[in-house]
């Protein structure tokens, strides 16, 4: 992030602060503390060097050393998740935004940039063809699947950015917008305001118009193409197209710039403190969870199946029992629940009766 930076801006105390800010954004807590999203950071890495190998090419060198190198950390990226699909969208980006904007467009780039475009559009279809489940999410509505909802996903990863308190593992589902007062009109705006904003840098600022399309196509797949739920590991690589956005609506004023980025990175600091304290254990994480919303039943069955993976068997029975009185009203099976309160019980006779078996043992 910082290499990129210093690249785009040409200013490393900036580029320096501003990857310290997308370092300790405490949205990015899940991604880091959470081992099952390691496969995020080793795609990040991968996405960033090839980025990065591909605009740091001067133009006296020849193309295809760049494009071979960025085309391999492309298959490690890959290889990591699929959501590298839309790389190239990157590269197309930097390359309108910094290279076709002022030079004519060479043969020999536009057949590279045509084949970018040709995979990924070919990678989509075959994810849609290989997880064919996806589709079911959508609903009879394709306005409020490929409009609404999406202003809804990405109005809410703003948020998390710009506010990053009362961050959770669990997020309500997007509501469906015509049922709720006055968001139509709220997304609507918002709508307006990202057409407004890409139209202005498509045609007059190129470093934010790369940063604004780096943050608006890292989130399209998770906001409107695949109906996934929110979740902040989402916002990992997002973070660097924030970043930078604001440091290329502020770098004419340097030194407004540099508070700015100081003050946020300081006032980031308790909050992403609090979100590791929550990350210590599997106890603590899901134990964080219910105080922040009692009604999750999702945190009290990972508590659950963490107190029977524990052995603390009195622990996880009690705290089965507290889940099906809250499954009547969710989309759970409560058989399921019913047999894990079983096994829970029966774990607690069976350490009962070992403990019965041993002390008549002391006894004899």
């Amino acid at each position: 992030v910082f290499a990129l930076f210093s690249h785009v801006f040409g200013d490393p105390l900036l580029a320096a602060l501003g990857a310290l800010l997308f370092a300790v954004h405490p949205v990015q807590v899940e991604s880091v503390a959470w081992i099952s999203e390691r496969k995020n950071l080793l795609f990040a890495f991968c996405v960033l060097g090839g980025t990065w190998a591909f605009v740091r090419r001067r133009e006296d060198e020849p193309p295809w050393k760049s494009y071979t190198l960025s085309a391999l950390w492309l298959l490690g990226a890959l290889l990591s998740k699929v959501t590298a699909v839309m790389m190239p969208f990157i590269l197309l980006a930097h390359g309108y935004f910094f290279r076709a904007r002022t030079t004519p467009l060479p043969s020999n780039r536009a057949w590279w940039y045509g084949g970018m475009l040709a995979a990924v559009l070919i990678a989509g279809a075959l994810t849609l063809s290989l997880y064919p489940d996806i589709l079911k999410g959508y609903s009879a509505n394709p306005v409020v699947d490929f409009i609404w909802l999406p202003l809804y996903r990405y109005a809410v990863y703003v948020k998390h950015i710009l506010w990053p308190a009362g961050l959770s593992l669990f997020y309500p589902l997007p509501p469906d917008p015509r049922n709720v007062p006055g968001l139509l009109v709220k997304l609507t705006l918002l709508g307006v305001a990202i057409a407004a904003a890409v139209g202005s840098s498509v045609f007059l600022k190129p470093r934010a118009g790369f940063w604004l399309a780096w943050f608006l196509i890292w989130l399209a797949p998770v906001s409107t193409l695949l109906p996934v739920p929110i979740a902040d590991h989402h916002l990992y690589l997002p973070v660097a197209g924030a970043v930078g956005l604001v440091l290329s609506t502020l770098q004419r004023f340097r030194g407004l710039a540099l508070a700015a980025l100081v003050l946020s990175t300081a006032a980031c600091f308790p909050f992403s403190a609090a979100r590791l304290m929550s990350w210590r254990t599997s106890e603590t994480l899901w134990r964080s969870e219910l105080e922040r919303n009692p009604k999750e039943y999702r945190a009290l069955l990972h508590l659950a199946n963490h107190y029977a993976d524990s052995g603390k068997a009195e622990d996880a029975a009690e705290a089965y029992e507290k889940l099906q009185g809250k499954a009547h009203d969710q989309e759970m099976a409560t058989e399921k629940i019913k047999h894990e309160i079983d096994m829970a019980k029966a774990e607690i006779t069976n350490k009962e009766a070992e403990i019965k078996r041993q002390e008549e043992m002391q006894e004899k």
